[in-house]
Formats: structure tokens, C-alpha cells, sequence
């Protein structure tokens, strides 16, 4: 636990960067809309990969001290589906974000880092 709050609260916490959500001052366009909805879906992802680990972790521990009790067998196979499907849609969501914000600014590898080729 201790791990998971240094995790989040730690010198390296900063998935908007230094501007925030949205990095502009006054003149704000639909380039920084774009971008924040990505920095939004990362800022996500940052946290929910330490959550899906966690529950990843609790379901192996409840399966593996079921001692053939159904039950248990049945709740820790519900948490790892429910962690997969989560895990499928969140990065499913990255994906259609990060297609769409490429496909529509004006200028995708100032946000990406991509070199032109």
C-alpha cells in the first residue's frame, strides 16, 4: 500500500505535464481540447495498471487459498474477468483516443513525439 501512495504521490507524478489538464493560458483551441482528453485517458491508465495489479494479486490470493471452496474459486474468476474486461476497455479507449487525436491535430508529433519521417 505504502508503494501505491508513493506511486501517485512521488516526484515523478505528473501525467499532464507542467501546464495541466489543458496547457494553455488564454487562447485555447481545439488542439488543447484533443490534448487534454488524451492527458485525461493517460492520467487513467497511470492509475488503473497499479489498481488492475492489486486486484490481480488479491484474485490470485483468494484463488489460491480456496481450499476447493467454490465460492472463493467463483469470486476470485469473477475479479480476474472483471479486471481483463477493464483493463481490454481502458486501453481500447487509449487507442480510439490517441487514432482520433492523431488523425485530427494539426500538428500530432508535437503531442506524441513523433519524428517525421
Amino acid at each position: 500500500m505504502f508503494t501505491l501512495i508513493l506511486y501517485v504521490l512521488g516526484p515523478g507524478f505528473a501525467p499532464f505535464g507542467d501546464g495541466g489538464l489543458i496547457p494553455c493560458d488564454t487562447d485555447c483551441g481545439f488542439n488543447d481540447l484533443i490534448n487534454g482528453i488524451n492527458g485525461l485517458i493517460q492520467f487513467i491508465i497511470y492509475l488503473a495498471v497499479p489498481l488492475a495489479t492489486v486486484s490481480f494479486a488479491y484474485a490470485g490470493f483468494l484463488y489460491m487459498t480456496a481450499s476447493g471452496d467454490t465460492g472463493k474459486l467463483a469470486q476470485a474468476h469473477k475479479i480476474f474477468r472483471i479486471v481483463v474486461v477493464g483493463l481490454i476497455l481502458m486501453f481500447s479507449a487509449w487507442l480510439i483516443v490517441h487514432t482520433i487525436t492523431g488523425a485530427l491535430l494539426k500538428e500530432p508529433e508535437k503531442y506524441y513525439n513523433i519524428e517525421k519521417q
